[in-house]
């Protein structure tokens, strides 16, 4: 990475084409320790083979970039948020066309009186045919109520357009200050923060529930998703997703979070068995595949070794590969015990080589300012 663009760069999402042109994007944080989008610009790198050099974003500030995905080395889309006049994120989409990125218009699905809506990931079957996919998160109910339903949206000849995955229609809730409005849904609370695409289905995935189109119709759920899906790659012949499954934290005690794969046959997901470090918590937050089902997951470890209850908390890079049905940890870059790495994405351009992204970042528990950097890693498989 170049210093100027490594430097309080968080990398979200890789898009490969082939082994000399791959484009990253996320976001540059100039305040470490703020959760807000204060200051926060859209990062863009590519990747020629050799080394990565900065790309412009149109994107104003106060935005980020989560997703991308590139069809060749002159059209790719990438999708975030940025912050609206009033303070709300909104849906941020950029397309480049040759060497030149823009701004597409992004409709907003303002399923809620009030809401913030952002993108965080997007699937290209063609050049033209993109599909995006995030959340829609109301805000301004009382009694902390923080209804959220994720969002679709399709690219179209004449633009992009909304598609929900359930009718939101407003029911009245009774309450001591007079009722409060809820959204309808058949679906419990929806983040969506992956999604794949061929010419013939799409694929989308997060928390708790994953849905599948078939030819551009309607969304259907499918049967036994695990408990976080952070990452799809459908091939022509399958799709595979990744992520995490069990349970986080209950009553101050730590339940074992461990890595999930699953392979979709027909409407349901079937689990795959995925190897897991000695860590307490590990999870994998992208895959991508060929054809011949060969495949490379990437993640990360958290949380203290169970052979070494007592150590410093760290965490570390996950990276497993497929061969021949099987799953298999490779070895990862070392690890500082107080810094946390993490590989958000992987894209592989050929049988034989992968690039995956993400960041680097001092363990907040120890010193929650940061500082925190970007890198990538190359898989040669």
């Amino acid at each position: 990475m170049p210093k100027a663009d490594s430097a309080n760069v968080e990398l979200s999402s890789v898009s490969c084409t082939n082994p000399r042109f791959c484009v990253a994007v996320g976001a540059f944080r100039p305040h470490l320790s703020s959760m807000s989008y204060d200051g926060e610009v859209p990062v863009i790198l590519r990747f020629d083979g050799q080394r990565w050099s900065s790309m412009h974003s149109p994107g104003a500030t106060e935005a980020d970039l989560d997703g991308v995905d590139c069809v060749s080395s002159t059209s790719c889309a990438a999708v975030g948020e940025s912050v609206d006049a009033q303070g709300l994120a909104r849906p941020l989409i950029e397309t480049l066309h040759g060497s030149v990125w823009s701004i597409d218009p992004s409709p907003n699905p303002s399923f809620y009186p009030t809401s913030a809506s952002q993108l965080q990931a997007v699937s290209c079957a063609t050049i033209t045919t993109c599909t995006a996919v995030g959340t829609d998160n109301g805000s301004g109910y009382p009694r902390g109520a923080a209804p959220s339903t994720g969002i679709i949206e399709r690219e179209t000849p004449t633009g992009w357009s909304v598609e929900s995955l359930a009718p939101l229609v407003p029911t009245q809730v009774p309450s001591a200050a007079g009722g409060i409005f809820v959204p309808a849904t058949p679906f419990d609370p929806t983040m969506l923060v992956s999604v794949s695409c061929t010419a013939t289905l799409c694929v989308s995935g997060g928390e708790q529930h994953t849905f599948v189109s078939h030819d551009s119709g309607s969304w259907d759920t499918i049967a036994h998703p695990p408990l976080i899906t952070n990452g799809i790659d459908c091939t022509p012949s399958f799709c595979l997703a990744v992520g995490s499954g069990g349970s986080t934290q209950s009553h101050h005690t730590a339940i074992n979070i461990s890595t999930s794969i699953v392979k979709l046959a027909g409407t349901r997901w079937q689990r795959v068995p995925s190897p897991n470090s000695t860590s307490s918590e590990n999870t994998l937050n992208s895959v991508a595949c060929n054809p011949s089902e060969s495949c490379v997951a990437v993640g990360a470890f958290t949380g203290a070794p169970l052979d070494r209850p007592q150590s410093k908390v760290q965490g570390g890079v996950l990276i497993e590969i497929e061969s021949q049905g099987r799953w298999r940890l490779l070895p990862a870059p070392a690890t500082p015990s107080d810094v946390d790495d993490t590989l958000a994405s992987v894209s592989c351009p050929s049988n034989r080589f992968c690039v995956a992204v993400g960041q680097s970042e001092v363990n907040a528990l120890r010193v929650p300012s940061g500082p925190l950097k970007s890198y990538s890693v190359i898989v040669r498989h």
